[in-house]
């Protein structure tokens, strides 16, 4: 009996090796961003404001989820953050699922005072 490289949504293994990589990807520039911030905090004695672009270009519900997210974490810590819509994820509407809330997250960002470029 062969082993199968898919799962059961029909994605190959490749697929999710590629979403995973991009995800931490993400986290990753984030993580450095807050260490950067803390540093200079540090090394200042002061709070230092950030203002951050991110810019979403992909037509996969589940990257695009991870972006506004990670848009709405750093909301949180920092004074502006503003995302653009770039090609495919201008239709990020069109994407949103019950699995990938895409409307609700990007309501959320733009309620907090997000800036949603498309």
């Amino acid at each position: 009996m062969a082993k199968s490289n898919q799962f059961s949504d029909g994605r190959g293994v490749g697929a999710i090796i590629k979403i995973t990589l991009e995800v931490l990807i993400l986290i990753l520039d984030f993580l450095l961003v807050k260490y950067r911030i803390f540093r200079n905090q540090k090394l200042h004695g002061r709070r230092l404001d950030m203002d951050v672009a991110m810019i979403l270009c992909q037509d996969n519900p589940e990257i695009m989820w991870n972006g506004f997210r990670l848009a709405n974490m750093m909301l949180e810590g920092m004074e502006e953050v503003t995302i653009f819509l770039n090609g495919p994820s201008v239709q990020y509407e069109g994407l949103s699922s019950e699995k990938f809330p895409l409307k609700d997250l990007a309501k959320v960002f733009t309620l907090s005072e997000g800036t949603l470029l498309a």
